[in-house]
């Protein structure tokens, strides 16, 4: 074991188990694990206040009044993440689905997923086995699609800043 004190701030940690579950698998004797909040936050704001949207493959929302530090979101793709890249892709998917079963028109954006999967069902394969990194990857499609004017893709980009504008609103 290597006895240097160490600070890790990792995306993914969401408790206590999982900081101890790293801090085992590390060859560290003195190691701080926490999530990556508090220091992305920190790095941001430096010593002012302020808010910070953490917007990746992931998201979280953060605020720091003096001393007091503020965080909602940031549970991971499965249960939240809104407006992060993973959540971007995943909407792109679902709305080629829904062109698929003719519940929506045909746009950019899900002729741009149907290049990448011609068919309903290889955008289910995908989602079996994608890590959040691989759908968050189809989140530029999503983008492109709306500076194409496409409805669809802008309707997405706008539930995103929504929920950014709400959830900043709120804390």
């Amino acid at each position: 074991l290597y006895a240097i004190p160490s600070y890790l701030g990792l995306a993914g940690v969401v408790g206590p188990k999982d900081a101890v579950r790293v801090a085992h698998a590390l060859p560290l004797k003195s190691a701080r694990i926490e999530s990556d909040q508090p220091a992305t936050v920190e790095g941001a704001l430096g010593t002012h206040d302020g808010a910070v949207a953490g917007l990746g493959t992931g998201s979280f929302f953060g605020l720091r009044r003096g001393s007091s530090l503020r965080l909602a979101g940031g549970w991971g793709h499965r249960l939240d993440d809104r407006a992060s890249g993973y959540w971007l892709g995943r909407e792109a998917l679902r709305l080629a689905l829904a062109v698929a079963d003719e519940l929506e028109p045909a746009g950019a954006i899900s002729s741009a997923v149907s290049e990448r999967f011609p068919t309903p069902h290889d955008i289910v394969a995908f989602s079996k086995d994608a890590g959040a990194g691989d759908v968050a990857a189809l989140a530029p499609l999503v983008a492109d699609a709306a500076k194409a004017d496409d409805p669809a893709a802008s309707r997405i980009l706008s539930a995103g800043t929504d929920h950014i504008i709400s959830t900043l609103s709120a804390l």
